[in-house]
């Protein structure tokens, strides 16, 4: 190759560089440090909840900013659409296991069944408690029943054990394999259960609650058809394990009919990733930027990336940031170890900042105890694993992405069609491949995603000299990875 010819190789290599580094995410720096041997340990972090997906406080933002529902979920979950979907109309909701015995308040009439049979009315309040492997009704209505009973949402029921008020379906009253009884509010169509959802309170902007009305759907039907449910007597569970559930008390609530018209102008809308429905995960506050699922679980996926929310940030969010100060003693009375003098943070926060998986060092006169950032969260009551310690901590670095570029040759079947392909590997997350095409006709940049390590771009071209080059993307850093360039000529 020529000396000129060179240059210009050069030249257009660190042209493919900044290109690529402007597509991809800013990079960010290690996040690993110690505090150095210090008596006083201060604990600055921000959000609340896992961060993963939609921020609950950001949608409000958002939405006070004049965006829509289908824009706040699309933002949070990278690459999606919302479209309409069949949903399950005949949901099953666990709302207690386990009890010794169950306490019915009825304002106004329901009738109780077993097995298809009537066995009375019941005005007023009435107890269940177990007997053998029957259930037993004491009260406002006296009888047995050898299995479980079926009470007819007629009227408003409160349930003493859970707190809350259902008028929608059934409640079904069963003996409990595991001890006592176990309660199942049944037969809800999907926007039944998710008028009962106590996830975001009603008086937030109306496209706030439309986006957490179709996130709360998506999820309840995922979870819905990734289980077996001849299996089991319920498909989703009522607490934060699932969604929060509490019957009809929010639409029986002061600006309730807000959150009800929120699950019925959105109803069957549900976000998709191409042809499926994603697991819509949300949380409180993600503290100005969101988790990637892999740096607080273990799969990425790519609706799921690391974004900046700056809209988290909004004035009333109590969330957004929040400190803890601790003296050594305390710090290592609270971990349960000994007076703490030094705390080391290791690195690989992922763009977010959270330290789930990192590991920080503890050292006391008696050693050094190493703890996950989750273990941390937990022990010390923190709001989320998004913190630093004396300033120590924040994005970290990854493992960076690696790969070859094997192939650049015309394809046979097409010969004015080049084939790029080759290698591309990161532990991180799918790899982004950025493809840049120099020919007659200019500069152009193709982009591809990695499939089981390996990607493969297509590229249509005129007659005349080509060059190729080719850099990926480090998941979640953005950093770039040049592979090389090739020459090829097209006749």
């Amino acid at each position: 190759m020529s000396r000129t010819r060179r240059l210009l190789a050069a030249l257009f290599v660190l042209s493919l560089l900044h290109t690529a580094s402007m597509v991809g995410s800013a990079q960010v720096a290690s996040a690993g440090g110690s505090t150095g041997s210090t008596n006083s340990f201060n604990f600055v972090g921000s959000g609340w909840g896992h961060g993963v997906g939609m921020s609950q406080w950001g949608a409000r933002g958002l939405a006070e900013k004049g965006r829509t529902a289908n824009q706040i979920l699309t933002h949070y979950y990278s690459g999606t659409t919302v479209a309409p979907a069949a949903v399950t109309n005949d949901l099953r909701v666990l709302i207690g296991q386990k009890l010794s015995s169950i306490d019915i308040g009825v304002w106004g009439t329901v009738a109780v069944n077993h097995r298809g049979t009537r066995l009375g009315t019941a005005s007023g309040g009435f107890r269940a408690t177990r007997s053998g492997n029957n259930v037993v009704l004491t009260g406002a209505i006296n009888a047995t029943a050898p299995g479980a009973v079926i009470i007819e949402l007629t009227a408003p029921t409160r349930v003493e054990q859970s707190g809350h008020v259902y008028a929608r379906g059934s409640l079904r009253i069963a003996v409990d394999p595991a001890g006592g009884l176990r309660m199942t509010v049944f037969d809800l169509s999907m926007d039944d259960y998710l008028m009962g959802l106590g996830e975001m309170p009603a008086l937030w902007p109306t496209e706030a609650l439309r986006a957490q009305a179709i996130a709360g759907r998506t999820y309840a039907q995922k979870v819905v058809e990734s289980q077996n449910r001849a299996a089991s007597d319920y498909d989703l569970l009522d607490g934060t394990i699932h969604q929060s559930y509490n019957g009809s008390d929010i639409e029986a609530a002061t600006h309730g009919q807000r959150w009800v018209h929120a699950v019925t102008s959105t109803s069957a809308q549900v976000v998709k990733y191409g042809s499926e429905l994603i697991n819509a995960v949300y949380s409180a506050s993600s503290g100005g930027h969101t988790a990637s699922s892999e740096t607080v679980w273990v799969t990425p996926l790519a609706y799921l990336r690391g974004i900046p929310d700056p809209s988290d940030a909004v004035a009333s969010n109590p969330h957004n940031s929040w400190s803890k100060t601790y003296t050594g003693s305390s710090l290592g009375s609270a971990l349960g170890i000994g007076s703490v003098t030094r705390v080391d943070v290791g690195t690989g926060g992922g763009v977010s900042g959270r330290l789930n998986k990192v590991k920080l060092k503890f050292f006391t006169a008696g050693g050094v105890s190493e703890l996950t950032g989750v273990q941390v969260k937990s022990k010390l009551g923190l709001q989320s694993t998004k913190f630093k310690v004396n300033g120590i901590g924040g994005p970290g670095s990854s493992t960076p992405a690696r790969g070859s570029l094997e192939i650049v040759d015309l394809w046979a079947a097409d010969p004015k069609t080049i084939l790029v392909a080759g290698h591309a590997y990161d532990p991180d997350g799918p790899v982004r491949v950025i493809v840049a095409h120099k020919g007659p006709n200019g500069v152009r940049l193709h982009e591809t995603r990695s499939v089981d390590n390996r990607f493969l771009a297509a590229i249509k071209a005129s007659r005349g000299d080509h060059e190729i080059c080719v850099a990926l993307l480090d998941n979640p850093t953005g950093e770039t990875r040049h592979l090389g360039c090739r020459s090829i000529v097209v006749k």
